[in-house]
């Protein structure tokens, strides 16, 4: 992989360099300190956006509920449809990123997700909404993984690639933790399209800051493109993600959601075995065969790996979350509610509130509030575990003389 050569100056236009990719890589290396940190605030302000466009339709759900009345299948694809695109789409949109510049899709990712979000004014229908949320699924896909592939492309040096890759993963999670709390407050004094519409002003920004800040990036030899593969993975992770979220809702006897993970597992194993047969591989699985790389995760496999780690850590912990709560409310709160009303109040403690405001139901939502809480705690405590687990696997597989400063990846 080759360097950043710098700007060249052609015809008295100053153009940005355009960094080719090969086996190893330290691309814009000749960018300026201040525009490297320049470059991360954009690239973290992108993220939060999309972060927290996977949560925040948790609160604005129940206000779409009293206006566009959706059914209760509706309403689950309105809050489940952007999480399903994006998962499926991370893979085969990084692929594409690689071969046709990394600057051009994330610039391309930011203008359609501030179009589809504008676009929520001329939607007066549940499967107008449904339409939106899957094509901001898109552009969020287009987003997503570009961000962390541009850090690393901002970042040549090993301490400052770990520092920025620490705010991206940290600005990935607050985006998730704070949309709840941004819905609500503009719920509170304007209608459930400012979810969507607050998305608008800042892609502008985003567009551009980002052409004066992002240096470009693409592989110098384009591979193949995989079609059969990209199929796969589309299907197997919208499949998986599927799977897990109506597990939490229905629980482990529902048929459809195993036939969605017996669906998955093939799909995806499928995939697996024929990137690793491949030469020119969408995603180089080859690479976990050695130990130490298993753990550092490096080219393609490092921005996947999170991304990939991120929808399924909101899918899996989403969901358990859920389950919790609904299992924790309980049928006795519910019984004296609607069938419809019982379902909203089954969504969320937001849903909850909603219907005890409208039926003057105090201990509903008491009931709920404690629903919620305990929901979170125990999938805090599930999070802990996890995360000791892979402590324990990172201590187990890392080499001890491994130096991560010197590693170039």
């Amino acid at each position: 992989m080759s360097g950043d050569e710098g700007a060249v100056e052609s015809g008295g236009v100053r153009t940005e360099p355009v960094v080719a990719d090969q086996a190893v890589a330290e691309p814009a290396a000749g960018l300026s300190r201040g525009r490297r940190w320049a470059a991360l605030a954009v690239l973290s302000a992108s993220l939060l956006v999309i972060a927290m466009d996977v949560t925040i339709l948790n609160v604005a759900l129940p206000h779409i509920t009293a206006d566009l009345a959706p059914s209760a299948a509706q309403q689950l694809w309105i809050v489940d449809v952007y999480a399903l695109i994006l998962a499926g789409l991370l893979v085969p949109v990084s692929a594409l990123a690689d071969r046709y510049g990394r600057k051009r899709t994330l610039l391309a990712g930011y203008l359609l997700f501030g179009g589809f979000s504008l676009a929520i004014l001329a939607a007066d229908s549940a499967a107008g909404v449904i339409l939106i949320r899957a094509l901001l699924g898109v552009a969020g896909a287009m987003i997503m993984p570009t961000t962390l592939s541009m850090v690393r492309v901002v970042f040549t040096d090993p301490r400052e690639r770990a520092t920025a890759l620490g705010v991206w993963a940290a600005t990935s999670a607050v985006g998730i933790a704070v949309g709840p709390v941004v819905g609500g407050l503009l719920l509170t004094h304007v209608s459930w399209h400012s979810a969507f519409l607050i998305n608008v002003p800042l892609m502008a920004a985003a567009i551009v800051a980002g052409l004066f800040l992002l240096p470009e990036y693409r592989t110098a030899h384009r591979p193949r493109w995989d079609v059969p593969g990209t199929v796969a993975i589309i299907a197997g992770m919208v499949a998986l993600v599927w799977s897990i979220k109506h597990f939490a809702k229905e629980g482990f006897g529902a048929p459809e959601s195993w036939a969605a993970l017996g669906a998955a597992v093939p799909a995806l194993g499928w995939f697996v075995r024929r990137n690793l047969r491949r030469p020119d591989p969408m995603l180089d699985l080859r690479l976990f065969r050695r130990p130490p790389l298993t753990a550092g995760i490096v080219a393609a496999l490092e921005e996947t790996s999170y991304e990939l780690g991120s929808v399924l850590g909101v899918a899996v912990l989403g969901s358990i979350a859920a389950a919790v709560y609904r299992s924790r409310l309980g049928e006795g709160a519910l019984s004296a509610l609607t069938p419809g009303q019982a379902g909203e109040a089954r969504e969320s403690l937001a849903g909850a509130v909603e219907v005890a405001e409208r039926t003057g139901s105090a201990g509903l939502a008491a009931r709920a509030g404690d629903a919620f809480v305990d929901s979170l705690a125990l999938t805090g405590l599930v999070g802990f575990f996890a995360l000791l687990g892979a402590a324990v696997l990172t201590a187990v597989l890392v080499p001890r003389n491994l130096d991560l400063t010197k590693q170039s990846h």
